[in-house]
């Protein structure tokens, strides 16, 4: 009874002098685990018990690479605002995308640009969100080794900005052309806040031709973008009655053209309205008329006609006589 009563009087003693745990400090974890006033977090499975602030677990970088080849940074991760932890499919990897020096990662698996997806030609990415799901334009950089063949078949000096030269997609398929300070503009939106609906002046598509060096053809709306730059070899200049037979066959070969057309290489050709046989083009003039063509491999070569025909006859309305 005496020791009963002793241990009676040393729990009235402890329970005394225990101070209870304010109500704010017991509230319960999501996992529902009680949090004590000490800062333990104390499971309600009975689980161990881990302190509040403890360092989150190492992450698994090899996971984390293989999510960001398939599916692009987390940009929530990037801002610190991501809750699903490793749940998210997209990679939890601090860093973005360098325009400047041409190193990147992957962008979404919306915009098509997986690891074995994107075309040959297609470098990097310039201006694409990882939450990017195919509704708004993705800009993608070329292969030097593209733009070099480009250059070199066209004649384009090293005047010409081919930093502008910019794929639409990870496909390729379209090779646009950017003005510089558009450009800028993108190049500083690091967090790729601005979304693009329709940018740039498409210069070359995609097109499996046998007479063309390479697969992409030079379209109608591209011409006033590489004229300036371009060299005399891939240049056809016309009279007025040899661009009115152009227009209207659609195919024209002899008489004064061809010269230059055999000077000409195998593939796209820019044919310009010459009037007055200047033979050049004056930089502080306006673009003269000129249209897309495609010099063939026969012989003897000929010049075919790549417009559409309702663009034909449009140039044709507009043509002088004679």
């Amino acid at each position: 009874e005496e020791e009963s009563g002793e241990e009676e009087e040393e729990e009235e003693a402890a329970g005394a002098g225990a101070v209870a745990a304010p109500l704010s400090m017991r509230s319960f974890a999501a996992g529902g685990g009680e949090v004590a006033a000490d800062g333990v977090e104390v499971p309600s499975d009975g689980g161990e018990v881990s302190a509040v602030g403890d360092a989150q677990p190492p992450v698994d970088l090899e996971a984390e690479e293989k999510k960001r080849a398939a599916y692009g940074l987390c940009f929530a991760f990037q801002t610190g605002t991501c809750s699903r932890g490793a749940r998210c499919r997209y990679a939890h990897l601090k860093g973005g995308f360098d325009a400047a020096s041409g190193q990147g990662v992957a962008a979404p698996r919306a915009v098509g640009l997986q690891q074995g997806k994107a075309a040959p030609h297609v470098k990097g990415v310039v201006h694409c969100s990882a939450r990017n799901q195919g509704k708004y334009d993705a800009l993608f950089s070329l292969h030097e080794d593209f733009v070099a063949v480009v250059k070199r078949f066209f004649g384009l000096g090293d005047g010409f900005p081919d930093q502008q030269l910019v794929a639409r997609a990870a496909t390729g398929k379209s090779v646009v052309f950017l003005s510089a300070p558009l450009l800028a503009i993108l190049l500083a939106d690091r967090h790729t806040r601005l979304r693009l609906i329709n940018t740039g002046v498409r210069v070359f598509e995609h097109c499996e031709d046998a007479a063309l060096p390479f697969p992409f053809r030079l379209t109608q709306e591209g011409i006033p973008c590489l004229l300036p730059y371009m060299g005399p070899r891939q240049l056809i200049f016309a009279s007025t009655s040899d661009m009115r037979k152009l227009l209207s066959d659609r195919v024209i070969s002899g008489g004064a053209l061809q010269p230059d057309i055999d000077a000409a290489a195998p593939g796209c050709v820019v044919v310009v309205h010459d009037p007055r046989a200047d033979r050049s083009l004056d930089p502080g003039a306006p673009t003269p008329l000129c249209v897309t063509a495609v010099r063939t491999k026969s012989s003897p070569p000929s010049i075919l006609l790549r417009l559409k025909l309702n663009e034909t006859c449009s140039l044709l309305r507009r043509m002088p006589k004679g």
